[in-house]
């Protein structure tokens, strides 16, 4: 699909889509610390990769999709790990990030690319007009874009904050 609205073949955007999820979600969407949101919604859903049942545990906060991984299974240690990864990415953002809240209710580097794009992507105009001119879900968490072109700002962030792996000092 990527294909016939922006042009390019198909092998192009399957590059893009899995050099982005190398990124981390985390900080390549959340610009300042200050703005790591305080409640979340943690759920898993299950599905399958190349014939495995799998596990998608994602963590949502500020309409923003701020974790995705996998778990091979649904038991703790599992689950543990796969929302560990989401954690290690708040705590290079921020060392000291707890939520207040977290809502428990209820191929990986190709989900968590696309994830990042559900991010930035412009919502539908009555929302952007609801929020004053805001596009994405990143932009208003952030209260700030990097360009006009959604895709544009999805890359010069990714390249900006997506591998961040030096946490910052308390605030």
């Amino acid at each position: 699909m990527p294909c016939k609205i922006f042009g390019k073949n198909a092998m192009y955007w399957y590059r893009i889509e899995q050099s982005l999820g190398r990124n981390s979600i985390v900080g390549t969407t959340v610009r300042n610390p200050n703005d790591l949101p305080q409640h979340l919604v943690a759920d898993e859903k299950h599905t399958w990769i190349s014939g495995e049942k799998v596990y998608v545990a994602t963590t949502v906060g500020e309409e923003c999709i701020l974790g995705v991984s996998i778990a091979k299974d649904a038991g703790e240690e599992s689950l543990t790990k796969a929302y560990g990864v989401f954690k290690k990415e708040t705590q290079c953002l921020y060392l000291q990030y707890s939520p207040l809240t977290v809502n428990l209710d209820g191929a990986e580097m190709g989900i968590r690319g696309w994830a990042l794009i559900l991010n930035f992507v412009p919502s539908n105009p009555e929302t952007i007009k609801k929020y004053g001119g805001l596009q994405s879900p990143a932009e208003r968490l952030n209260q700030f874009r990097y360009h006009d072109n959604w895709l544009h700002n999805l890359l010069i962030s990714a390249s900006s904050g997506g591998f961040r792996n030096t946490p910052q000092k308390a605030l």
